[in-house]
C-alpha cells in the first residue's frame, strides 16, 4: 500500500512538455502556413498576436512546474501525482482548441474585410465554426490559464515566505482567465475587431508572463 512506481521524473515531465510544445507548434503551423494574395494590418496583427499568445502559454507552462524536483507534484503525493497527470488532459484539449481559433480568426484576416457568407478558406470550415470563432478564443485560452494555475498549485511550496507576489500573481492569472470567458458576450466583433482582440490578449499574457518571471525569481528582502 505504501509502494511507488519507480519512475525518472525528470524525463517523464520532460516528455509532457514536448507534448504541449508539439501541440503549441502546431498552432503556430496553422497561422503561419496558408497562402493569400491579400496583406492588410489586421492580417499581420492577428498572425504576431497568436505567436505572442502561443509563446506565452508555453513559457507559462515551464513556470507552473516545480522549481525543485523532490516538491514536485508526483513526489509531494499520490493524489496530487495522480492529478498532476490528468490535468494535461484538459491542457491540452486547451491548447487543440485555441491552435482552431487561431486559424479561424488567421483565415479571416487573410479576407482583409471581404468576408461574404462565412466564405473562409479553411479545410472543414462552415458558418458555424467562423461565426464562434472568438469563443473558440478566448474559451480556450481561459481554459488553458485554469488548468495551468491548477498545476502550479498541485505543487509543494514550502518557500511561500520567500514570495510576497505569488498569491497576486495567481490571482492575476484566474483574473484573465475571466475576462477571456465575458470577452465574447460582452465586446461583439461590430465594436472590437479580430485583430484588436488578440493584440490585447497577448499583451496580457505578454504581461502576465513579465510578472510571473519577476515573480519567480522575488527574493524577499532584495
Amino acid at each position: 500500500p505504501f509502494g511507488f512506481v519507480p519512475i525518472h521524473l525528470e524525463h517523464y515531465t520532460e516528455r509532457l512538455g514536448l507534448f504541449i510544445i508539439i501541440g503549441l507548434g502546431e498552432g503556430v503551423d496553422d497561422i503561419t502556413s496558408k497562402h493569400t494574395e491579400n496583406y492588410c494590418l489586421d492580417m499581420y496583427t492577428v498572425v504576431a498576436s497568436a505567436f505572442v499568445i502561443l509563446f506565452g502559454l508555453k513559457t507559462l507552462y515551464f513556470d507552473s512546474d516545480s522549481s525543485h524536483i523532490d516538491d514536485h507534484a508526483i513526489r509531494w503525493h499520490r493524489l496530487s501525482g495522480i492529478m498532476y497527470n490528468w490535468m494535461h488532459l484538459p491542457l491540452m484539449l486547451s491548447v487543440a482548441w485555441l491552435g482552431s481559433g487561431l486559424n479561424l480568426m488567421s483565415a479571416v484576416s487573410r479576407e482583409c474585410g471581404e468576408l461574404h457568407d462565412g466564405e473562409v478558406e479553411v479545410e472543414e470550415a462552415d458558418e458555424v465554426a467562423v461565426a464562434n470563432r472568438r469563443y473558440y478564443v478566448c474559451y480556450s485560452l481561459a481554459l488553458n490559464l485554469i488548468v495551468l494555475e491548477l498545476i502550479f498549485i498541485l505543487h509543494n511550496h514550502s518557500d511561500n515566505a520567500q514570495h510576497p507576489l505569488r498569491k497576486l500573481k495567481l490571482w492575476l492569472q484566474l483574473g484573465l482567465a475571466a475576462v477571456c470567458f465575458a470577452v465574447p458576450t460582452l465586446v461583439p466583433e461590430e465594436i472590437v475587431s479580430d485583430a484588436s482582440l488578440l493584440l490585447f490578449l497577448s499583451l496580457a499574457v505578454a504581461a502576465l508572463v513579465m510578472f510571473s518571471f519577476i515573480e519567480a525569481r522575488w527574493i524577499y528582502g532584495g
